[in-house]
């Protein structure tokens, strides 16, 4: 009779011998979690990427506009806009003033200038751009490039407007950053791209317009779809699936392998718990063997691409979890055969 440290033993240098059968389905269950980490860090690489591009051109940017055409308008709440920073899924937000025609002396004379958000500003530019006197210009004027402007006696270094705004309607105008303040023309809520696009409307309740409501908002969106979404739709989603299905089908075929093996175990007096015990430690040590790969590999690839590993720890407990189910029946199968079957399987 068999006790089960010895089983697991024996189980162990199955795995592990030189010439064991189960050495190449211990070498593939190693390279499958190694390659399973990679292409999950590559598809979430690539998605980052699009993501951080489409936000860059202003993708992901919500803009509220009172509307101007009815008499004695006064705007939306400055205070409101910037509070909509506070709600989930907006990383960023801030007050745009209504443009004020003034003389620049490089560009015009009748030039739109508006004040917007530093807060706003640091967000799509970074805090570089917050700390100097900067005036942005808007497409329309950055063809000119002039490296300063004079707007009210004050001189500004001049720099590209941010997409977004450009996209907001200020792109024949210069733009100063400050604090916008009472009511004012438009708001602007840059969008956090990882989390569900939230309805307009509901964003729009959170802002607060006097004599006149909000009648313009809109997100700036290309024609595709979200790339959070295509990537949830994936049909490699379900790869960790396939991976612990061919893993067990390996394994159900080095078990059928080992019939003559296991009819001499039952010849000699082993019970078939104890030879079920034997093969389930072979798989659980072979799962644990693919789950280590994957981790340790998610680890190194995700570290080096500053990305988030467990999603691929995640899909190689999955795949893991799907080989030991599948071949654990496998196992069974295996291990109720007859005697006599088993010693003919030569």
């Amino acid at each position: 009779m068999w006790r089960v440290p010895e089983l697991v033993e024996e189980a162990r240098r199955n795995v592990t011998a030189r010439r064991s059968r189960l050495r190449l389905v211990a070498y593939v269950s190693i390279l499958s979690g190694s390659i399973l980490a990679a292409a999950v860090a590559a598809e979430r690489h690539d998605v980052q990427t699009e993501v951080a591009g489409l936000a860059a051109e202003g993708w992901v940017t919500a803009t509220f506009t009172a509307d101007p055409g009815i008499a004695g308008v006064s705007g939306i709440s400055s205070t409101a806009c910037r509070a909509l920073a506070d709600v989930p899924g907006v990383a960023a937000s801030g007050a745009i003033s209504r443009p004020i025609e003034r003389r620049v002396w490089q560009l015009g004379p009748s030039i739109p200038v508006a004040v917007v958000d530093t807060s706003l500003i640091r967000a799509l530019r970074g805090s570089a751009h917050t700390t100097a006197p900067t005036a942005f210009l808007g497409s329309a004027l950055a063809g000119s490039s002039p490296a300063t402007v004079t707007v009210v006696g004050q001189r500004y270094r001049t720099v590209e407007l941010p997409p977004p705004l450009n996209a907001a309607g200020l792109g024949n105008s210069v733009v100063l950053q400050g604090v916008a303040t009472g009511h004012v023309a438009m708001c602007v809520a840059i969008l956090s791209p990882a989390a569900r696009l939230r309805p307009l409307n509901e964003l729009a309740a959170q802002l607060h317009a006097t004599a006149a409501p909000i009648v313009n908002s809109f997100v700036i969106d290309p024609p595709i779809r979200h790339p959070y979404a295509r990537y949830l739709e994936r049909p490699t989603r379900h790869l960790p699936i396939a991976a612990g299905l061919f893993l067990a089908l390996l394994f159900a075929v080095s078990l059928r392998s080992r019939s003559s093996e296991f009819g001499a175990f039952l010849t000699a007096g082993t019970r078939r718990l104890e030879l079920l015990v034997m093969t389930g430690s072979e798989l659980v040590l072979l799962c644990s063997l693919h789950f280590a790969s994957t981790s340790i590999a998610a680890f190194l690839l995700h570290k080096r691409l500053e990305l988030e590993s467990s999603l691929s720890w995640s899909y190689g407990a999955t795949s893991a979890a799907v080989f030991l189910a599948a071949g654990g029946l496998a196992s069974m199968l295996s291990t109720r055969r007859n005697v006599f079957e088993l010693l003919k399987d030569r």
